[in-house]
């Protein structure tokens, strides 16, 4: 992963369960661990996410939360343009 200030971070992740087309679960090995759990829902607008990040302990959490907002929004508008290609 390449930060906007040019510093790459280790970031490695396996998936552990992928149920089509409702389900992606993957471990994010590097650190900070955590899981991260994807369920997907059919909407009239056309598809909800629920996005559920469990971690370690509670220190991994805050310090998780206080920068990924950003980059957890930028992933999910660069895959709503994939998809509407």
């Amino acid at each position: 992963m390449h930060g906007p200030d040019g510093t790459d971070y280790p970031n490695e992740s396996r998936f552990v369960e992928i149920i089509e087309p409702t389900r992606i679960v993957f471990d994010h090995l590097a650190a900070p661990k955590f899981q991260t759990i994807l369920a997907l829902a059919p909407v009239e607008e056309g598809c909800r996410i629920d996005w559920c990040m469990v971690f370690e302990d509670a220190k991994t959490r805050a310090d998780v939360c206080s920068y990924s907002g950003d980059g957890l929004e930028q992933n999910l508008n660069r895959l709503v343009a994939t998809l509407s290609e």
